[in-house]
């Protein structure tokens, strides 16, 4: 905060007024909570609460491409997206995230729109495929916010005749703070022939991090 004029001392007659000018920097984030303007009258002082805050708008969306990997032929799967607010500005979500003729989309949290995204939280949407996909599948998600951000996710799915299919290729759990509840995701693994096949889940290995963080 800054006053103009910075210090000001004068004598007011009968009926007359005097102006200051208080303004706000925004160069930095910043609380003005508990700030006070004191003005001294004939020895009293005089408080005026002054507050407001200087907040960061920001997000992110994980994964930055949805590839679900594979599946079978006549089967469904799907994946999660998140809008996630990473600054501290509560962000407004006016439209729902939308997506081509290719996918369909589930509005998990929130789920109705418009809707408000405070500070940390996370928005989450399940995309997958319309009914009558087959092949090699691909399409945008789009989902905006008001920091401004105008995301374009790619999004993809191949159905496979033959094999085993696992879905999703990869899998993104964004960012947490310490010690809040972590996330659970799945992966799904089909066999697509006319005969049994045996799956073992073999290990976790880590090419980063601790491979302890990590439970199935």
């Amino acid at each position: 905060l800054s006053l103009v004029p910075s210090d000001t001392t004068t004598t007011l007659a009968a009926g007359s007024a005097a102006t200051v000018t208080l303004h706000l920097a925004t160069a930095a984030e910043v609380d003005l909570a508990g700030e006070n303007l004191n003005i001294a009258v004939d020895g009293e002082m005089l408080q005026i609460p002054v507050d407001g805050k200087v907040v960061t708008a920001s997000s992110r969306v994980a994964p930055a491409a949805l590839d679900l990997g594979t599946a079978c032929v006549g089967t469904q799967v799907s994946g999660s997206v998140s809008l996630i607010n990473t600054g501290t500005a509560t962000l407004q979500m006016m439209d729902a995230p939308t997506l081509d003729q290719n996918f369909t989309a589930a509005f998990v949290m929130p789920s109705t729109y418009p809707s408000a995204l405070a500070p940390g939280e996370t928005a989450v949407t399940t995309v997958s495929p319309a009914a009558s996909a087959t092949g090699v599948v691909t399409g945008p998600l789009e989902w905006q916010d008001d920091v401004p951000s105008d995301y374009h996710v790619p999004v993809s799915l191949e159905y496979v005749v033959n094999g085993t299919a696992v879905s999703p290729a990869s899998l993104d759990f964004g960012t947490l703070e310490v010690g809040t509840p972590g996330s659970s995701q799945q992966i799904t693994i089909q066999n697509c022939e006319a005969v049994p096949a045996q799956v073992k889940v073999r290990s976790l290995r880590a090419t980063e991090g601790p491979i302890g963080a990590w439970t199935i």
